[in-house]
């Protein structure tokens, strides 16, 4: 059986559904039973409360996300705080950067 690679995405530049746009790109991509985060949009992860990072990191580990791809809009305060409760899952884009599913 073909196994199907479905990408949502999450953050987009502009929207025609009810969903918010910002600059930047979001992407929710699901391989098989791999579930991953690439997030390159604007907000500034390092800017969340303790509570709404905490919140956020909660609701990863519910969705059974495997890894999570951050911009350099997370910051690097951002990154540190999410690998601090998410450990190896968390991985920051760099040009070239290549990764498989």
């Amino acid at each position: 059986m073909n196994q199907v690679l479905r990408v949502t995405v999450l953050i987009e530049n502009t929207s025609d559904s009810k969903l918010a746009c910002e600059h930047g790109l979001s992407l929710f991509i699901e391989f098989g039973e791999k579930q991953i985060l690439l997030d390159a949009g604007s907000s500034e992860t390092c800017a969340f409360s303790e509570e709404e990072i905490n919140d956020l990191c909660h609701a990863f580990l519910q969705e059974g996300i495997d890894r999570i791809y951050t911009g350099h809009c997370t910051g690097t305060p951002g990154v540190e705080k999410l690998q601090s409760r998410l450990g190896s899952r968390v991985h920051r884009l760099t040009t070239g950067m290549q990764f498989s599913l």
